[in-house]
Formats: C-alpha cells, sequence, structure tokens
C-alpha cells in the first residue's frame, strides 16, 4: 500500500512506459545527459571548478581534463543571462533550447532563461 504523503498510484504521467517514447519526458532528459557524461572524458574525469558568477539563478562549473574544457550553464531564471567564459569555438553537446553544432563565443554566452547548456572547447 501507498504509504507516501501523495497518492501518486493513479498518475500515469510518470510511469515509465509512458516517458520511454517521449522525447521531452525526465527518463529521455536523464537519458540524454548521462550519455553526454559518458561519452565526454572531460566531463567524466575532468577537475572540478565552480565559476565566478553573481546570478542567483545560474549554476556554472568548469572541467578540465587533458587540454579539453567543459561548461555545464543551468539557468533558471525567467530571463536570458550574460556570463563571460573564454573565447573560442565551442561544441554543443547538449542544450534543451537551442540545436547541436558549434557555438563561436566572443567572451560572453547568452543563456537563455531555463536553459541547460554544456559545452565543450
Amino acid at each position: 500500500k501507498n504509504s507516501s504523503w501523495i497518492d501518486i498510484t493513479n498518475d500515469t504521467a510518470i510511469a515509465l512506459e509512458n516517458q520511454i517514447g517521449d522525447v521531452n519526458s525526465i527518463y529521455s532528459f536523464y537519458k540524454d545527459i548521462i550519455n553526454v557524461r559518458k561519452n565526454n572524458p572531460v566531463l567524466k574525469y575532468g577537475q572540478l571548478e565552480e565559476m565566478d558568477n553573481s546570478y542567483n539563478n545560474l549554476y556554472a562549473i568548469k572541467r578540465s581534463y587533458t587540454g579539453s574544457e567543459a561548461y555545464v550553464l543551468v539557468s533558471v531564471d525567467k530571463e536570458p543571462i550574460i556570463m563571460e567564459i573564454p573565447k573560442g569555438k565551442y561544441s554543443i553537446l547538449y542544450s534543451n533550447k537551442r540545436d547541436q553544432g558549434t557555438l563561436k563565443v566572443e567572451g560572453s554566452i547568452t543563456i537563455q532563461a531555463g536553459e541547460i547548456l554544456i559545452i565543450k572547447k
């Protein structure tokens, strides 16, 4: 018997079989993030460095490993945020707001409202 304080026995939205085919599900999100980490040694083994960040609604870390740098930027703000990162050409490893590909940075990047962005240089 369900002894939790929230009765979820009739909530089919969270059932795994309903999430497997849905690209916007929590299941798909976790699967994508796990694959990004699994396929990028800089995210698995890199030295973790919290970035200078004056925004309360932005989580920003840098990972460095064998000459590669990856940035994980997570915004929970309702407005875009401009974050300074080194100039260069970056590969977009994951974003919930933009297409995969490359990103040319001229010293700062705009993180969209609610965006999860993982890039690698």
